[in-house]
């Protein structure tokens, strides 16, 4: 993996290789090898197709939606990409490869990415933007009226309901980068 800036790679000593961070691994995972012949347990080592294949005797794709490998995966991609958030605040973060290859992956690694980050606000949430909020798990957040208990329409509330002095408040925190732009495959975004 690589960074691009202005349509144009960077370069410094030598390409940047972001395959090979390392992420935190759950402890029932401590003592599985990772497939990388560097650093055995980066990213590449244990998140890559090869290293599926290793861990799990099959890809990602055969094994059923509701099989470890799948949530694994999430966790491992979304570190990456809330890492890729946190150093180089990218407008969008373009994950390829035949991993990369079943939607089913995308809502749970924005989910990852979401938790890690843990706080920063997104700008649509910020306008009472609710229609791109998802939970731990994938799902999408409703936001329903205290009023009424109803869920908004469009998963969005009204900024006449926004009281103008919370949102004056928002200001004194960071904007969170739009997550909507953060994964995608070779050649369709999920964000």
């Amino acid at each position: 993996g690589g960074i691009m800036v202005g349509g144009k790679p960077l370069h410094g000593l030598q390409h940047p290789e972001l395959g090979h961070i390392r992420v935190a691994r759950p402890d029932s995972e401590r003592e599985a090898p990772g497939v990388c012949p560097f650093h055995g347990d980066c990213l590449e080592g244990l998140a890559s197709g090869p290293a599926i294949k290793a861990r799990w005797g099959a890809e990602l794709g055969e094994l059923p939606p509701d099989h470890p490998a799948w949530q694994l995966e999430a966790d491992y991609l979304g570190q990456l990409c809330a890492q890729l958030v946190l150093m180089v605040s990218p407008q969008r973060i373009v994950l390829g490869g035949g991993v990369m290859g079943t939607e089913a992956l995308f809502a749970p690694i924005r989910a990852v990415a979401r938790a890690r980050l843990g706080g920063y606000v997104p700008a649509l949430e910020r306008a009472g933007d609710f229609s791109q909020s998802y939970n731990s798990n994938g799902s999408l957040i409703t936001i329903k009226d205290p009023a009424t208990g109803k869920p908004y329409p469009g998963n969005k509330i009204p900024l006449s309901q926004i009281n103008p002095l919370g949102r004056s408040i928002l200001n004194f925190y960071p904007q969170f980068i739009n997550l909507r732009w953060v994964v995608m495959t070779v050649v369709a975004c999920v964000f």
